[in-house]
């Protein structure tokens, strides 16, 4: 326990018989109620403070992934995620990840120019965007990444992930498909805790040209994978 807290405890207990002799002994309830009142708000602003602290750096108002097949064979596609997000601790930057997969990623991009830093282990390519100023808590902004897949989508069946790395209200997937090889079929999977589910709903365009989802809530740590056939 920090100081500071030991201090707000010992200042809460202080006051415990004080208000038991205004009341109890004296019969002044507007006197004891009052402190109460007091007494609760800081209580109110403790807990408040206390789960602002816990709050990872950042949370996710929505998040948009979009990938766009440049060729009918799925050997190169253009990658676009467009964020926006709140700052909830003090900071200087901020970190995405492109988690790998078949074929590789090229040509980063943050808001149309180079990252800050690329930060790569093993299949995990951290995108690193840093700020010209420190962010304070409440603050908002708008993120753009783009980069190019090559060879990533080879096989019949294939899909787009997307791992929610932070607190996030609203996630959408969208993959627009090359016009000489319309997707048939769809579905929306969840991967949590070590095990697959349902992801929930998903469209699919008629004439397969799109697949899209709109997740609100997402869990945080999850994984969801929007996936076709064509």
């Amino acid at each position: 326990m920090k100081r500071e807290e030991l201090l707000a405890w010992i200042g809460v207990v202080l006051a415990i018989p004080p208000i038991i002799y205004m009341v109890g002994l004296e019969g002044k309830w507007a006197a004891g109620a009052f402190v109460v009142l007091i007494l609760g708000g800081l209580a109110r602003e403790y807990v408040t403070g206390r789960k602002q602290e816990n709050r990872p750096v950042f949370s996710v108002i929505r998040t948009k992934k979009r990938v766009q097949m440049q060729d009918k064979d799925g050997k190169t596609a253009k990658f676009e995620q467009n964020m926006r997000v709140r700052v909830n601790h003090r900071t200087r930057e901020f970190i995405t990840s492109y988690l790998g997969g078949d074929g590789r990623a090229e040509n980063f991009q943050v808001d149309g120019h180079d990252p800050s830093e690329l930060k790569t282990t093993g299949s995990r390519t951290e995108i690193v965007k840093r700020f010209d100023r420190e962010l304070l808590p409440g603050e908002e902004f708008n993120i753009f990444i783009t980069y190019d897949l090559i060879g990533s989508f080879p096989g019949k069946k294939e899909g787009v992930g997307h791992m929610v790395e932070f607190e996030t209200k609203t996630a959408e997937m969208e993959v627009i498909f090359h016009s000489d090889r319309p997707c048939l079929s769809g579905e929306l999977l969840k991967r949590y805790g070590g095990s697959m589910h349902n992801g929930g709903e998903y469209t699919r365009a008629a004439n397969g040209s799109r697949l899209e989802t709109n997740i609100p809530n997402p869990s945080l740590g999850a994984e969801y994978i929007l996936q076709w056939d064509w």
